[in-house]
């Protein structure tokens, strides 16, 4: 670079040529300094993690404090006599009925999305078709009944249960019963004291609903009767 000696109103200034420094690169910063520049971003993470933690855990405390609780109360069940089909075709049969009143007891609504209906009944008794036929059932179990499975539609499903209020629901079936099956059964209402555990019918609900934080509950009932004649109703809700 060319510079020149002295001010600029002395005339005797001498021009000279000053060569330009070396370009040098910054020192390598201490390996402290370097260990405290990450310790800022990993503190931030750390905070960020914690906040989640304590967002989610308020969340699951909110939901389990709010949501919604449905219960059954008031349960019964009766099994009454019935002819059923066409009068020149008519057949003995049963009507299988339960009732119970469900409740919420939690401080959101419910919403119920399904309904499913298992019987457990006695050899030779059988769910009605549209067509008077036996349907065929689900399954056997080992004390020898054999499980029906039904769905309710959703247009019989209980309507959605604010807080505290409770519902009245009830749902029944047709049964039809073998001669062979029938003739057991009127010899089994004679006695007083039924020792034949398998023409007990049972009922279990299976009950699905949703509480306002969209969280699917399941909750399962179960009825059973005796059949005796001395209590033609005799329930037991489990």
């Amino acid at each position: 670079m060319l510079k020149r000696t002295g001010r600029w109103l002395n005339r005797r200034r001498l021009w000279y040529y000053e060569e330009s420094p070396e370009k040098k690169t910054a020192d390598r910063p201490h390996p402290i300094a370097i260990r405290l520049a990450f310790i800022s971003p990993l503190l931030a993470v750390v905070a960020t993690v914690i906040s989640l933690m304590s967002f989610y855990t308020s969340r699951e405390s909110l939901e389990v404090g709010q949501r919604a609780y449905v219960s059954f109360s008031k349960g019964s069940m009766s099994v009454s006599q019935i002819s059923y089909g066409p009068e020149d075709y008519e057949k003995d049969g049963v009507r299988i009925a339960v009732w119970s009143d469900f409740r919420n007891l939690g401080n959101t609504p419910a919403r119920f999305e399904n309904i499913s209906i298992e019987l457990a009944l006695p050899k030779g008794w059988s769910t009605i078709s549209s067509h008077y036929q036996p349907n065929e059932p689900f399954g056997a179990r080992a004390d020898g009944k054999r499980v029906f499975v039904d769905t309710v539609d959703h247009e019989y499903l209980p309507p959605e249960l604010e807080t505290k209020e409770s519902y009245h629901w009830g749902y029944s079936a047709i049964i039809a019963i073998s001669p062979t099956a029938y003739s057991h059964l009127k010899n089994f209402l004679m006695m007083t004291a039924p020792t034949l555990p398998a023409l007990r019918p049972e009922v279990y609900i299976d009950v699905l609903y949703k509480d306002v934080f969209l969280i699917p509950h399941h909750i399962r009932v179960r009825w059973e009767s005796d059949l005796r004649s001395d209590h033609p109703h005799d329930i037991t809700l489990r």
